[in-house]
């Protein structure tokens, strides 16, 4: 019979902007409160195209996985953020508007929609037990406007860290 290669995780990033793990890694990384392996257990079920039993399985315990761990995984990948905040990336230089929006705003409304998202979502996570990808009803429209640039830098920084204040009290 075939012999199936074991892999950790399969980087598809350059073709379907995902990344497979094995199910030993994706325990680990939701048992850490990863950000990027917790939101796959909060997909709203409307955008799984296809699950199996025991994924089906996890995600109906999926609450078990969030902890207090959540302040350093989540508060960490904010401040990464933050820290790119005033950067020129690779991503940036190869998108037209993106560029020219960092240059008139001085900051990537980007990088700081993803910061204050993920400083929201930490604070959910620490206040009620409950983590919510889809945004609607939350604070989608105020991150729809400091993606588009409503804010100055300033003001998104005062923003960033009035939220980790927030975070440090939690």
């Amino acid at each position: 019979g075939a012999v199936l290669n074991r892999f950790e995780q399969f980087d598809l990033t350059k073709t379907h902007n995902c990344t497979l793990f094995n199910i030993q890694k994706a325990f680990k990384l939701w048992i850490e409160n990863n950000p990027n392996a917790i939101e796959t257990l909060y997909i709203p079920k409307k955008f799984i195209i296809h699950q199996t039993e025991i994924f089906k399985e996890i995600r109906s315990k999926r609450h078990l996985f969030l902890s207090q761990k959540a302040f350093h995984t989540f508060r960490g990948y904010a401040h990464a953020q933050k820290n790119r905040l005033d950067k020129l990336n690779e991503d940036i230089n190869q998108n037209k508007k993106r560029l020219d929006d960092f240059y008139n705003l001085g900051y990537d409304s980007k990088q700081a929609m993803h910061c204050l998202r993920l400083q929201k979502q930490c604070l959910e996570i620490l206040n009620n037990h409950q983590f919510n990808v889809n945004r609607e009803g939350i604070d989608a429209d105020f991150l729809k406007e400091v993606r588009i640039g409503k804010y100055n830098k300033t003001e998104i920084l005062e923003m960033i860290d009035e939220l980790d204040k927030q975070l440090e009290e939690a």
